[in-house]
This record gives C-alpha cells, structure tokens and sequence, in this order.
C-alpha cells in the first residue's frame, strides 16, 4: 500500500493521543469524584457534630436525638411515626452515628441499630463529643463515597461532559497534528526515495532539497553529497580508465614498432635501440607497479614492515637519490631537521617511496637555478615533515583535486617516462596507512609545500 507508513503514523498518534486523552479524564474524574466526597463528607461532619453538641447542651441526653436529625438532615429519610425504631439508613447515603458514653446507639448508621451497644474497643474509632469540657458522647462516621446528593450528581454530570468533550477535542487535535507532522516527516523521505529510485536507473547527480536541520535533513545532505561524490568517482573512473589507456598505448606503440621494425629487418638491431625499448618497458613496469599501489591502498592491504626509523635518515635518503637530477636543474637540494626529534616507527621503504614521490614532483615543477628544502619538526605531538620549492605554484582552483589519480594542474602536459600521474595520489595513500596526513599549500609563481604529519611516538 502506497500510504501505509504515513497511515501506521497517523495511527500511531491517534493511539498514543487516545490513550493519554482517556488515562487524564479517568483520572480528572476520579479525583475530582474524591475531593467531591471529601468536601460533602467534611461538610456534613462539621454540620452535624454542631448540631449534635447544641442538641446534648440544651437537653441534657442523647434521648430523640435520631429524630432531631432526621429533621435537620436533608441526606437522611423522612422520620418515621413516635415511638417506632428508626430503620437503617439506605446504603447510598453519608452514614454518621452517636452512643453515649457507654457505647449504646442513639443515633444507627450503616448496620449498627438504635439501641444496640458498640463494644469498647470500637469505641476508640469514634470522635469524642465535648460539651463544657466533657466527654458526653462518641460520633461515628461511616465513609461510603457514595450518596444521593441532586447537586453533587448534577455537578460529576457536568464534569463528565466537560471531560467528554475535552477528550473528544483532544483525539480530533491530536488527528490533525498527525496528518500534517505525518506529511511533514514523509516528504523528504518520498523525496529520497524517488531520488534514490532516480539512482538506480542510472541518473546521476540526482539533488533534493534540505528542508530542516534535523536528522531527516541531515540524511537529504548526506544522500546529496554521495550522490555527488557519485558523480565524482565515475568521472574520476572513466578519466582514470583513459588516462591509464593513454599511459600504456604510448609505451606499447613505441614497443610495436620497434618489434615490428625489427622483424622485419627495416631497423637493424643496435645498443641504443634497444636501450629506447628497456626504457619503455621500465615506464610499463613502473605504472603497473603504481597501479597494483593504489588498488592494495583502496582495499586496505597495504602491509607496513615498520621499525624505528630517525627521520633525519630519510631526508639524507631523499636529497641523495635526487641530487643528481636536481643538479642537473642547478636546483639546490637540501635538507635540515631537529636534534631532538624521536625515531618514528614507519616503513621505512614506504615512506621513502613518500618522499621520493614529492621531491621528484618538486624537481619537475621547480625552474633551473631554484630550491628546494626537505625540513623535519615537532608539531606538539606530530612531527611535521614539509617538502617547499620555489616553482611555478598551483593554481588555487586545481588545490582540492591535487591528490586525485592522473590529475595534472596543467591539462596541456602528458606523461613522461618518470612520471605516471600516480605519485601524490599513491604519497597520500602510503601517508594515511601510517595514520597522518599529508596537505598542500602553494601560490603561484612564488612556490610550493607538501606538509606531511606524522604521530611521535615509538
């Protein structure tokens, strides 16, 4: 069914109003029954015990007393014929009662007659009646929360009504409520659903709208940035998928040729030329192997082999296997780190893959007679290795994707034998399998550096 969750919500409030609606008025009516008893009751304890006390004061006994009761009461019944005992008082009715103080009744209440006697130890239940400082006689009341009162059943009438009435606007309110919160909470969710679906097809960069900052909001931004990030990882797929074509096709066409050539004895078989062929299966090899990198790196194989490491080591390490490609630029190459950095357990190999990396990135994109500084620092708890040179910077709108495979600021360059594209994409992976975090920071024409933060400790 179409509408189910919005009917399962809107039921669901209904019940839970219904519930509470019918819980508050029962207990309304029960307690507002209780005080209703307690304040009758309390009324007409007082009143009687009054009369009770004038009555004993201005005749001395507590002879004819029922009878000057019944006459003063209007809960009790009309009295009955002189001398004929009085009956019991109906059961729906405020009970009250009086003995002497010998416990015998002169006034019955519930299933105790005129003139039986209430023994002694029930006396103690009773409420003493004090006349000129004497106890003359004890007052019973009955509590039965139950009685004929015209005011008091016209009044509970009205008060069932009223809550009858309130019950009723409650579950009609609580019904509207929920349709328009049940609307409210299931139009994002319809909405990503159609998206979603739209998803499914193949229809991608599918967008909705962020209606509230609650976690249905929430969901619609998350849904809306993987839908993006969606778009961005097929686009880096189908660049990377051509990318990787164009990067094995120039070296296998030059291989073809050669072999061709070769074969068919146009080109005779010297030194050089196969020379030309070892370096092109060199840049095969090399971009298989960054390849196979990156693949272990998505897949969270990567195996580290970590050991102490000073860190002061690898900087000599790098500036040693790039001197002569620097000098070959009059770039000067150097390296400077703090004496009191601790060892690092890092592996090694991975880590001057790292370097190697930035440092032959730095080397291609610094002009002759530039510099280039490998420095190693604290950084309160890291420790901050920075790659800086004084090349041609980056432009600030290619910052965000420098680290993305086969991306390249200037679109006008292709690959070369030393480079495959892969380098800092394959810096940051080795960077973050050791847990810290390489960035870039770089203004055009004035330079650029990679900041790589790495935990001290052994």
């Amino acid at each position: 069914m179409r509408n189910s969750l919005a009917i399962k919500l809107i039921l669901a409030f209904l019940a839970v109003a219904i519930t509470a609606a019918v819980l508050v008025a029962v207990f309304v009516r029960r307690s507002t029954a209780d005080e209703l008893y307690r304040v009758i009751l309390e009324q007409q304890t007082n009143r009687l015990r009054a009369d009770l006390i004038r009555y004993y004061r201005d005749n001395r006994t507590w002879v004819g007393v029922a009878q000057f009761v019944n006459r003063n009461d209007p809960l009790r019944p009309p009295p009955p014929p002189p001398n004929a005992k009085l009956p019991p008082p109906p059961p729906d009715r405020l009970h009250f009662g009086v003995t002497d103080l010998d416990g015998r009744v002169f006034l019955p209440w519930a299933s105790v007659g005129e003139g039986d006697v209430v023994p002694g130890n029930r006396l103690r239940d009773g409420v003493p009646l004090v006349v000129d400082d004497a106890v003359v006689g004890y007052f019973f009341v009955d509590n039965i929360n139950t009685f004929s009162s015209p005011e008091a059943s016209a009044y509970l009438d009205h008060t069932d009504r009223a809550l009858i009435w309130a019950t009723t606007g409650a579950i009609a309110l609580a019904l509207v409520l929920g349709i328009l919160l049940t609307r409210s909470l299931l139009r994002p969710i319809r909405d990503l659903t159609q998206a979603t679906q739209a998803l499914t097809l193949g229809k991608r960069g599918e967008q909705i709208a962020v209606r509230s900052g609650d976690e249905l909001g929430k969901l619609s931004a998350a849904f809306n940035q993987m839908s993006t990030d969606l778009v961005r990882a097929e686009n880096a797929r189908r660049q990377m998928t051509a990318d990787v074509a164009h990067d094995l096709r120039t070296p296998l066409t030059v291989l073809s040729a050669y072999i061709e050539s070769l074969g068919e004895g146009v080109l005779q078989p010297t030194p050089e030329r196969f020379e030309i062929m070892q370096t092109e299966v060199d840049h095969l090899s090399h971009l298989v192997e960054d390849l196979m990198t990156l693949a272990k790196a998505d897949a969270g194989e990567i195996t580290l082999k970590r050991q102490p490491v000073a860190l002061v080591d690898l900087l000599n390490r790098a500036v040693k296997t790039h001197f002569l490609q620097a000098d070959t630029k009059r770039i000067k190459l150097t390296y400077q780190a703090e004496s009191t950095l601790p060892m690092l357990r890092l592996d090694e190999q991975r880590m001057a893959q790292v370097l190697s990396n930035l440092v032959s990135n730095a080397i291609r994109h610094t002009s002759n007679e530039g510099q280039i500084s490998l420095v190693a620092s604290h950084a309160g708890d890291n420790v901050r290795l920075s790659i800086s040179d004084t090349g041609e910077g980056i432009l600030p709108e290619a910052l965000p994707f420098i680290f993305d495979r086969f991306f390249r600021a200037d679109k006008s360059r292709t690959a070369t034998d030393e480079e495959s594209g892969l380098g800092l994409a394959i810096a940051k992976s080795l960077v973050e399998a050791h847990g810290g975090n390489i960035s870039v920071a770089s203004q055009v024409g004035i330079g650029t550096t990679f900041t790589i933060l790495l935990r001290a400790y052994l």
